[in-house]
């Protein structure tokens, strides 16, 4: 029996080991998230969904009432559509959904295999791995990807969600440009536009390989299908539906291939034929105003504060309707 329990105990030692790493590295962003959705789903009214261009454009501090951004970096559709399913039928008072659809939104597709799927688990409990069960190993932050925290961890302990962040998950303070100059990059170049527009081809080809700028039609597909379910879903809670195109630079917005536009927009058109249902597109509102924005897609904590006032009146108006 005490050999049982000895082996039984090493078995357990590396596990016990990275515990008190998986408790650092679980002090993110969408930890935040998370606690701030279980603590207030009762009173919760209004809900952002989308990827890190949502995450770093909505401060809800600026937003009266009860408001939740799940913008998750990285993100893509499938996965605001899994994490919407997820929580809708916790949230009793939801009256307002906002997702993401931006010019690049409809055909980036992440899948079963997306790399962050550990944290909708281990945050959120969604398990979106299509028909397979989750990895043992995605059960914890650290055994995931080792390699990848525990380097985050030993060079970047500051930036572990890219700089500190508020109840709600947003990013308040931005991070040391000189450790990571790609999430603040127009502050890194001084906001000096002619070095921006230098630098602006790289991140072009950078972006490609994240599917903002290629075509990707069985991706279409398959994010129209599953967005347009989830906004009948809220059509028949009677929940408000609005679409919104966060703003961006100009020199992203000139980098978008019209054709992928026409269909985003052929999409919107059959939406907007359903009650409640809204589009937003401030994709342009802003795109001169360099100091409003961390890099050609992303906007500054400045730039979401601007933002985020200017949506307060629609919001405002969309709950005093209900």
């Amino acid at each position: 029996m005490k050999a049982f329990i000895l082996r039984f105990l090493l078995f357990l030692s590396p596990f016990i080991a990275i515990l008190p790493l998986e408790a650092i590295l679980r002090d993110n962003t969408y930890a935040a998230k998370a606690k701030h959705l279980a603590e207030n789903r009762n009173a919760i009214e209004v809900v952002f969904f989308g990827s890190s261009h949502i995450w770093r454009a909505i401060n809800p501090e600026y937003l009266d009432g009860n408001v939740s951004s799940l913008g998750l970096g990285g993100g893509a559709v499938d996965k605001d559509v899994a994490l919407f399913n997820h929580v809708v039928n916790e949230l009793p008072n939801l009256k307002v959904v906002f997702f993401e659809l931006s010019d690049h939104s409809l055909e980036d597709y992440k899948g079963p295999n997306w790399a962050k799927n550990h944290l909708l688990l281990n945050h959120f409990g969604v398990r979106d791995y299509g028909k397979a069960q989750p990895p043992l190993n995605d059960w914890l932050l650290f055994t995931s990807q080792p390699k990848f925290y525990l380097e985050k961890f030993l060079f970047k302990p500051n930036l572990i969600e890219s700089g500190k962040y508020n109840q709600y998950g947003f990013m308040t303070e931005r991070p040391d440009t000189s450790t990571n100059s790609r999430i603040d990059q127009f502050r890194s170049l001084n906001y000096d536009k002619k070095k921006i527009e230098e630098t602006s081809e790289k991140k072009y080809l950078f972006r490609m390989k994240e599917n903002h700028f290629s075509t990707n039609l069985e991706a279409y597909k398959k994010n129209t299908s599953l967005l347009e379910k989830a906004i009948d879903r809220c059509v028949k809670m009677g929940i408000d539906v609005v679409l919104l195109s966060t703003p961006k630079y100009y020199l992203y917005n000139e980098k978008m291939p019209s054709a992928r536009i026409e269909r985003k927009n052929d999409f919107i058109e059959d939406q907007l034929k359903k009650a409640n249902v809204y589009y937003l597109d401030y994709a342009r509102e802003y795109e001169d105003s360099v100091e409003l924005f961390a890099n050609e897609n992303h906007m500054n904590p400045l730039g979401a504060e601007v933002f985020t006032k200017d949506l307060k009146p629609y919001i405002d108006n969309l709950l005093n309707n209900h």
